[in-house]
């Protein structure tokens, strides 16, 4: 049997090596996406005719910065629905400007993705390179999930495995893979759907068309109602595309708070039957960013929920300020009205900055 590496400090890894892998919803066969005899090794295992068309994981979009993928640099729409899906089960084809991948690109375009598996971005991290990933079959048959299947038919096309024993499976469903098409120099990017996979089309669509900001205090009767319908009015106003919404921690749906209802009418904006609601996975899915009152409330979605951290942050961090929105429950109408004047701030400085961007 192979030798399986769940501790990576115990790992000796060479550039030519080929090891079985978990993306976080399939095994595959991997390698160094730099190394052209590895690349090939895998090719002919799986009785492929080239080496074109390998889907390459990263770990970070910092790093496919770093390889040459400048559309993720330089076009912030681009960024923030590669973002919004990472690290995730969909995966993007980009063109790179570095000539390291002609070995595999097609037309100077790369499929890559962030992978779903913390230990498997640590790896990347770790050995400092992406990795070619595809899945472990002789190519045109079926692809093989079943860990003691590729155990005991493949066992000998892998150097050793990378496969943490807390590994968690998020789905076993292949990636929806998306393609940025630009139809005249004129005109801006459009999604190709060139694969429907665990993300349907439809809701990525409608994050590229409308990219949804995410308010969130811990209930979602207070602060961030006051910031979905101050920032939803602005937004309108400045002519933004981006939705907005709001949501809580707690499950308890319920009318905004009476305070809340003043401040907000004082402004010309109805409040009256806005009620709140809970967050949830779908809902984070669907959300670009996720603007959290406090530090606190930030930890706890990132404790809740898997692989957000690209897209959470605090309001103030976003639009770089350093104080948080602290919650009035319960406080007198002085207290309201001070949240409300860090959130129009805040709220001026995030349009600002989308302004800046877009």
């Amino acid at each position: 049997m192979i030798k399986n590496y769940d501790n990576l400090n115990g790992l000796s890894y060479k550039e030519e090596d080929v090891f079985l892998h978990f993306t976080g919803n399939v095994f595959g066969i991997g390698c160094s996406a730099l190394n052209k005899n590895s690349i090939s090794k895998i090719s002919k295992l799986k009785n492929r005719t080239d080496n074109k068309g390998f889907i390459v994981l990263f770990a970070s979009i910092k790093q496919t910065i770093e390889f040459g993928f400048d559309l993720l640099k330089d076009n912030f729409r681009i960024n923030s629905l590669v973002n919004q899906y990472s690290p995730g089960n969909v995966t993007f084809i980009l063109k790179s400007n570095n000539d390291i991948f002609n070995n595999i690109s097609i037309n100077n375009e790369i499929a890559l993705r962030i992978p779903s598996s913390k230990f498997l971005r640590i790896f990347i991290t770790k050995i400092n390179q992406p990795i070619v990933s595809t899945s472990v079959n002789i190519s045109g048959t079926p692809l093989i999930n079943d860990i003691d299947i590729i155990k005991q038919k493949f066992n000998s096309w892998f150097d050793y495995s990378i496969l943490s024993i807390n590994e968690k499976k998020f789905d076993d469903s292949p990636s929806t893979i998306i393609r940025f098409i630009k139809p005249t120099i004129q005109q801006d990017y459009v999604l190709e759907c060139l694969r429907e996979g665990s993300i349907l089309k439809e809701e990525i669509d409608n994050s590229w068309q409308q990219p949804v900001i995410q308010f969130v205090c811990v209930g979602n009767i207070c602060r961030s109602p006051l910031a979905e319908l101050y920032t939803k009015k602005r937004f309108e106003e400045e002519n933004l595309i981006f939705k907005v919404e709001s949501s809580g921690l707690i499950d308890n749906p319920t009318l905004i708070s009476k305070h809340s209802q003043t401040i907000l009418r004082q402004n010309d904006i109805n409040a009256e039957h806005k009620y709140s609601r809970q967050i949830s996975q779908k809902i984070i899915q669907r959300s670009t960013y996720i603007l959290c009152m406090t530090r606190n409330i930030k930890d706890t979605l990132l404790n809740q929920f898997d692989n957000i951290e690209n897209k959470v942050f605090t309001y103030a961090e976003f639009t770089n300020n350093s104080i948080d929105i602290t919650d009035p429950y319960g406080l007198d109408f002085s207290a309201y009205q001070k949240s409300w004047d860090l959130i129009k701030k805040y709220t001026e400085d995030l349009i600002k900055i989308l302004k800046g961007k877009i």
